[in-house]
């Protein structure tokens, strides 16, 4: 079992210090560097958004298994409000790193109300949404070790990119993709809802 010791806010500290160095337009290129397992005990680290307009709601998740190696998947979730969005991104953030057989990482969101919900430092009362409540935090409690941590939106790019074009998804179809060095090396989808789940995950 992993052992964390690390202090994120001692890694933000380093970042911002980082940052200072480089030029503005570039800004977002580095952090993309910066932020990556190697940062994280090599822990692997799942980031996550979501995307709702008045018609349907959309997921992108990425999950960094190292600094070359990465999967990223979306998904539509019909239609229904943003703190819904937001729980199903979450719930499916975990998911897919369960189905890649993790049992320790860290996950990152711009969302801090449901971050701070998922590490028991708020609540979050809206019944409607009880049944994904109790999903998430199942799923949760299933890893050996599991740390959530607020970002800015702009360490979040690559999710919010995915969860808009989940947009366009059909309605329930989960698609993932595997990259090494930025080549796509794999892909696969299914239906979330109806539990086929894609074969390459389990390899």
């Amino acid at each position: 079992m992993v052992e964390y010791r690390l202090n994120i806010d001692e890694v933000c500290k380093r970042i911002q210090k980082a940052l200072a160095e480089y030029k503005h337009e570039l800004i977002f290129d580095h952090l993309q560097v910066m932020i990556n397992p190697l940062f994280f005990g090599n822990s692997p680290i799942g980031f996550f958004d979501g995307a709702e307009t008045n018609e349907k709601g959309g997921i992108g998740v990425e999950i960094k298994m190292s600094s070359g190696h990465n999967f990223k998947a979306h998904l539509s979730t019909g239609p229904g409000t943003n703190i819904r969005v937001e729980l199903i991104v979450l719930w499916g953030v975990l998911f897919l790193s369960k189905s890649l057989g993790l049992q320790s990482l860290f996950i990152a969101e711009d969302s801090k109300v449901v971050i701070d919900w998922f590490n028991d430092k708020s609540a979050l009362n809206v019944l409607m949404l009880q049944p994904w409540k109790n999903k998430v935090k199942e799923l949760g409690a299933s890893f050996t070790q599991i740390q959530a941590f607020h970002i800015q939106r702009i360490f979040n790019k690559h999710a919010d990119t995915l969860s808009k074009e989940g947009l366009h998804n059909n309605f329930g179809v989960f698609f993932v993709e595997e990259f090494v060095q930025d080549e796509r090396i794999n892909n696969s989808y299914f239906s979330l809802f109806l539990g086929i789940e894609p074969k390459f995950l389990f390899c």
